[in-house]
């Protein structure tokens, strides 16, 4: 009877233990899942500052090298902010559409064919987009302003990626300890 009460008295022992551990290992994983969502939620603020810095660069961009007068300014910059969202909208589900399909191995002929269809005619939905824009841009531009638009939208960009790729040479060229 002595060596059932020490054995009794051992289990509990080891059971407290053991609910001790589970314990301190559940609130170890709940730490590190909140770490790794504040981490994510940080990226994700960091990747949004980054988009309005970059649109707040590319309005005065815009703005000076079409010389859009003050006064238009603020209207043209809605309805050319609402078309690029519609345009990164449908840039966005395409991508995920073709790396949806590249992942399924089990999606049939008909299914690749439907999305084969979706995603080359991206461009063609694009245009759409744009000319719809084109026709109400045209109460804020002149022609010439809208003519030059595009133009001015390439130099931008390849300003961003001179710079983007500056950054980086400057980047990989430090000194790395």
């Amino acid at each position: 009877t002595v060596s059932c009460m020490n054995q009794a008295t051992a289990l509990r022992k080891n059971y407290k233990s053991m609910i001790r551990l589970i314990g301190i290992l559940s609130l170890a994983v709940i730490s590190w899942m909140s770490m790794a969502a504040d981490a994510q939620n940080n990226q994700c603020a960091n990747r949004q500052r980054y988009l309005s810095e970059v649109r707040d660069h590319k309005h005065e961009f815009l703005a000076r090298e079409l010389a859009i007068p003050q006064e238009n300014r603020r209207e043209f910059f809605e309805l050319y902010d609402a078309m690029e969202n519609e345009l990164m909208v449908l840039d966005t589900e395409t991508r995920q559409l073709e790396r949806d399909m590249r992942r399924d191995t089990t999606a049939g002929d008909m299914q690749l064919e439907s999305a084969l269809t979706a995603i080359y005619s991206q461009k063609l939905k694009e245009g759409e987009i744009e000319m719809r824009y084109a026709r109400e841009l045209k109460r804020v531009l002149t022609p010439r302003q809208l003519l030059q638009l595009k133009d001015a939208e390439r130099r931008f960009n390849r300003t961003l990626m001179r710079q983007h790729r500056r950054m980086r040479s400057a980047n990989n060229s430090s000194p790395r300890r």
